[in-house]
């Protein structure tokens, strides 16, 4: 079916959920995530009990002295009351996860190893304990008690992160030793768009290079495993490990960082691998919070999949997929890592920038290399198109006449006597997406949004306003991205004449009707306010929404007036 994956897609508003599954992530830096039971010594935030609940069967919170409020949600939840935590009532080598919930049980580590030795008769082989610390003296001395009991006999291992932000949610975890992928992260994962962030990012890449940023940042992380050391120290989490080698990939040897950025539901785990010595990653692994994306990670599987064995793409400017499976019923998905640098620290951010040409004639080669000219007729494709309006008029208010111009843009499809390119899109084709090569090639990340059956103009305008938007930033100073939009695509300027020039070479590479690009533009934007309405706190605040209303409101917009004219 002609987008079938786009109008099978979930469009419910705001069903990207913050805060509910997006939370307690050091949990992926645990060596297992199907655990048997779980004790907390002081009381979590209940927000990370309800994270603790997926992956446990059961739960103790441990207080002293008095009893905590019992949160209904939570079924397996015992609470144990106890006078003093020196003896903990719990069976030797019974618990999978000790958490230190509370920052007077972390000076209690400090402070006394039989407290520690206690844990660890409880735990499991193999079972962890977690905590996080903050202020350098308190993290040093942690670190050196640690030591010195492993000296001493302790049969255990760890490993020690530091960890952003500085407080709330973990969002970053990286191993204090590895100068490498501190730099690494600073570049490519906590690179900001804004000055004060991207004057961050610099100061964290100079600490990193010097080996000093392991004594900037007061936030720490230890994972403590009752398990003798084995391999490499930094090496990723054991069910990580066991999931590659079932697919035949070995990933023992690599030492990684972990990002978990972003607050909603959908926003998936990383962990970038690097091989030992090495400055870039070689393999990266994402992996979803909550089971209710899975679909994602296993369109995008399917979708790298099609693009490599069809010849889409030329290999090296798409991710290899190398591994994918399910732990704890999420998805988890392993590519080949690209080199290269973000798009906005390489584009000049002018309309002739030769890196936002790169991927201009990338997106029209993907169009050429994959239409289907007899897949579907006009009329076929115009059909598909009127349902995907009407999910999008029953959650957005158009007025009447708004409707009835969309309407008519739709039908206007029908009409067309060419035949019709079915092309294969990329689906979120935003410079964000984009990563620039030693070479200066354009390189194309995040699949998830792939539609093997999409309509030809849609990735292009989707990169050219983000593009667009990025030109008008820098060259203009201006963050409203509502007025970059009608600057860039309705106006006359240079932008506008280069947007124009780069989709009549779109067409007449790809073979599309020029009578079309009205409705390929409208349609377009329908589709990201659709992909929006999960996101937005107020539908008709939408971005994309507005986009469509201003354009609609503008007929005789010089710029449009000359996209949609092709000579």
């Amino acid at each position: 079916m002609i987008l079938e994956a786009t109008l099978t897609a979930d469009y419910e508003p705001g069903s990207n959920q913050s805060g509910d599954l997006a939370c307690a992530d050091w949990r992926f830096l645990l060596p297992e995530m199907d655990l048997k039971k779980v004790v907390c010594l002081g009381v979590p935030r209940l927000s990370a009990l309800k994270v603790l609940s997926t992956i446990s069967e059961q739960i103790y919170v441990v207080t002293r002295g008095q009893k905590m409020n019992r949160p209904e949600e939570i079924q397996a939840l015992g609470n144990v009351i106890v006078q003093k935590f020196d003896e903990l009532l719990f069976k030797d080598h019974s618990v999978s996860l000790i958490l230190l919930a509370t920052p007077a049980e972390v000076e209690r580590v400090v402070r006394e190893r039989a407290y520690l030795e206690e844990m660890f008769r409880i735990l499991a082989p193999g079972g962890s304990i977690y905590f996080e610390n903050k202020g350098l003296r308190k993290i040093f001395q942690v670190e050196k008690k640690f030591q010195k009991w492993v000296e001493n006999g302790l049969n255990g291992s760890q490993q020690t992160f530091w960890l952003t932000t500085q407080s709330g949610e973990m969002r970053t975890a990286l191993p204090v030793s590895e100068r490498d992928i501190s730099s690494f992260f600073f570049s490519n994962v906590l690179f900001g768009q804004s000055l004060k962030k991207r004057m961050l990012s610099r100061a964290g890449k100079m600490l990193s290079k010097l080996g000093l940023i392991a004594y900037a940042n007061a936030r720490r992380a230890m994972l403590i495993q009752n398990a003798p050391p084995e391999g490499s120290p930094q090496q990723p989490p054991q069910f990580l490990r066991e999931l590659a080698r079932e697919s035949g990939l070995d990933i023992s040897r690599y030492r990684y960082g972990l990002s978990a950025r972003g607050k909603y539901n959908s926003n998936k785990i990383i962990f970038y691998l690097f091989e030992q010595e090495a400055h870039q990653a070689e393999v990266i692994i994402k992996m979803t919070r909550t089971p209710h994306f899975n679909c994602r990670l296993e369109h995008e599987w399917e979708m790298l999949s099609t693009v490599k064995k069809q010849g889409y793409a030329p290999p090296g400017t798409f991710p290899d997929p190398l591994m994918f499976g399910y732990h704890k019923d999420l998805a988890v998905l392993g590519q080949k890592a690209m080199q290269g640098h973000p798009f906005r620290t390489r584009t000049t951010a002018r309309p002739d920038c030769p890196v936002a040409a790169d991927a201009i004639a990338w997106l029209t080669a993907l169009g050429k290399n994959s239409a289907h000219h007899q897949l579907a007729t006009p009329q076929e494709v115009s059909r598909n198109l009127l349902k995907l309006f009407e999910i999008f008029n029953g959650i957005y208010r158009l007025s009447p006449a708004q409707r009835d111009f969309m309407q008519q843009q739709i039908e206007r499809i029908a009409n067309s006597k060419q035949p019709f390119p079915v092309v294969f899109g990329h689906g979120d084709a935003g410079s964000w997406n984009v990563i620039v090569s030693e070479s200066g090639k354009a390189l194309f990340l995040d699949w998830e949004a792939a539609d093997p059956r999409s309509m030809p103009l849609w990735d292009l305008f989707y990169f050219l306003r983000s593009f667009g938007n990025w030109i008008s930033r820098k060259q203009q100073k201006s963050l409203d991205t509502l007025k970059n939009f009608n600057d860039n695509f309705l106006q006359e300027n240079d932008t506008s004449r280069f947007i124009r020039q780069a989709t009549h070479q779109y067409c007449r590479t790809v073979g599309l009707d020029p009578e079309l690009i009205a409705p390929m533009f409208y349609t377009c934007w329908m589709h990201r306010a659709l992909r929006q309405a999960t996101w937005a706190d107020s539908l008709q605040e939408a971005h994309f929404v507005s986009v469509i209303k201003m354009a609609i409101e503008q007929p005789d917009a010089p710029g449009l007036k000359g996209l949609f004219m092709m000579s």
